[in-house]
């Protein structure tokens, strides 16, 4: 009798075994054929197929972690390192106001080198400037030496992915391998002046066949849904004329990330038409007005190649939640 006991455990857990396997194959086979979610097939296990997806991080406003909780900083930068293979992580752009109070503030500014350093010869990553990240905040004709100093354009230039510069490393762009195909990033500083567009329009048009994603630090307001209409602190453009005066003549540009605003949430997308009729997808993540200046909170942005979507997650390493509402897990097409 006790043998007949052990044999149908024995059998029980050969069965349960099986099921498991067989619900991870099919799982595993419908990710691949693209009829899951990556967000699904992430928190199953599943590695993403590099030769068909890969994955591009945000780091929203850091400001407050700077000034106040350095490891969450850090411990955003060493879960991207950890994951950048598993999610085929190709590049990650900040959205600016690395630090909080400008030039003064030393300890910072080391903080920032420190938890972006993580990422040096590990995953392709960029930075611009804020208005919290000049060296006099507030002045209209702030200078943006320590941001240079912290970021400067020897840090980058030796990465084959690193293509170009404007005013130091205030603005920059980076082309990287995007499973069958390439990404171009361009970084923009704060609101952007004139000769910063010119150039940025002559990086866009050497490029007409790369889709491209804009980061600048002040562009969608949580608040309207909207372009921000006005400057931030100087009299150059707002992001509505950033809109008029590059994006939208340049087909080529697929998203733009941005933070800065965070009264209401601080998330929000707008989708508008540009010149050639495609969709641009313009989108706002900051978590410094949350929990303990956001808790680490991240945005992911999962590409499929096959489905030609883009799938939106929003995670704090530092709680290891993901965060599901409608604003903060979302799909785009592209």
């Amino acid at each position: 009798m006790p043998k007949v006991k052990i044999f149908l455990a024995l059998l029980t857990v050969f069965f349960a075994a099986l099921a498991v396997l067989t619900t991870y194959n099919g799982f595993m086979t419908l990710y691949r054929a693209g009829q899951i979610p990556m967000q699904q097939a992430q928190a199953a296990g599943i590695d993403v197929n590099p030769e068909t997806t890969f994955s591009v991080v945000v780091l929203p406003d850091t400001q407050i972690y700077a000034q106040y909780y350095p490891e969450t900083f850090c411990d955003q930068t060493e879960w991207i390192s950890a994951n950048a293979s598993r999610l085929n992580i190709i590049f990650v752009t900040h959205v600016g106001d690395i630090i909080n109070r400008g030039a003064v503030s030393k300890k910072e500014w080391k903080t920032a080198s420190d938890c972006m350093g993580v990422l040096d010869g590990k995953v392709p990553y960029s930075v611009v400037p804020g208005n919290h990240d000049v060296d006099v905040l507030g002045y209209p004709n702030a200078t943006f030496n320590a941001f240079n100093t912290t970021f400067p354009v020897s840090r980058f230039e030796a990465y084959p992915w690193y293509r170009g510069n404007y005013n130091n490393n205030q603005n920059s762009y980076q082309v990287v391998p995007a499973a069958d195909s390439e990404l171009l990033f361009l970084s923009l500083e704060v609101d952007a002046p004139d000769d910063v567009l010119t150039w940025a329009d002559g990086v866009l048009k050497a490029h007409p066949d790369t889709q491209a994603i804009i980061t600048t630090h002040s562009y969608i307001d949580d608040g309207t849904g909207q372009r921000n209409p006005n400057p931030v602190f100087r009299p150059t453009n707002s992001a509505e004329d950033i809109w008029n005066k590059l994006i939208r003549s340049n087909c080529n540009v697929l998203m733009v990330m941005s933070g800065h605003f965070h009264d209401n949430d601080g998330e929000s997308k707008l989708e508008s038409l540009n010149d050639c009729g495609g969709t641009v997808y313009q989108v706002l993540q900051d978590y410094q007005a949350r929990e303990s200046g956001g808790n680490g909170r991240l945005r992911i942005y999962n590409f499929n190649t096959p489905t030609r979507t883009i799938d939106a997650q929003t995670y704090s390493p530092k709680l290891d939640q993901y965060e599901v509402d409608e604003d903060s897990q979302f799909t785009l097409f592209w």
